[in-house]
């Protein structure tokens, strides 16, 4: 038996990890696989029980600026800890704890045209931490039919 192929064996056929989109907005983190493009939806407000690590934090959330990550005007993420914490969340009750998925990322729809390398670093961390495998960024306000046959090939 020869084990040696001339033929290159498909990627996608053995890639056991999902490809997720992740779209961010105020109060809701979309989650929606890729492949299947079945939807998930999370809230993106933490909950008052949640445990907070610093003074820092533990002030910023008394004064509730700690309660929506996503949601602050001019910056895509207020608290980092905290949308970490959602994210994660957000995953494992998608069921997707324990795979390491491809995330796409989108930031909400007020960013999408001015968003600044330090920002669109600082989301790509987040997703890294939460246990991406990797991560791409999207900023486009949809995904067009073209979009979705290329990350379904990826």
């Amino acid at each position: 038996m020869n084990f040696r192929s001339t033929q290159a064996i498909p990627s996608n056929r053995f890639r056991l990890s999902p490809t997720i989109l992740i779209a961010l907005s105020d109060t809701t983190v979309t989650l929606t696989n890729v492949r299947t493009r079945e939807q998930f939806t999370a809230s993106a407000i933490l909950a008052p029980n949640t445990q907070i690590r610093s003074d820092w934090e533990i002030t910023a959330y008394r004064y509730s600026e700690n309660l929506q990550p996503f949601a602050h005007p001019r910056t895509p993420v207020t608290n980092s800890h905290a949308a970490e914490m959602i994210l994660r969340s957000a995953l494992k009750d998608y069921g997707l704890s324990q795979f390491a998925p491809t995330i796409i990322l989108r930031p909400q729809p007020r960013f999408l045209v001015d968003i600044t390398d330090a920002e669109l670093s600082t989301l790509r961390e987040i997703a890294l931490k939460v246990g991406a495998a990797r991560v791409a960024m999207y900023l486009k306000p949809e995904f067009s039919e073209r979009d979705w046959a290329y990350f379904e090939n990826a």
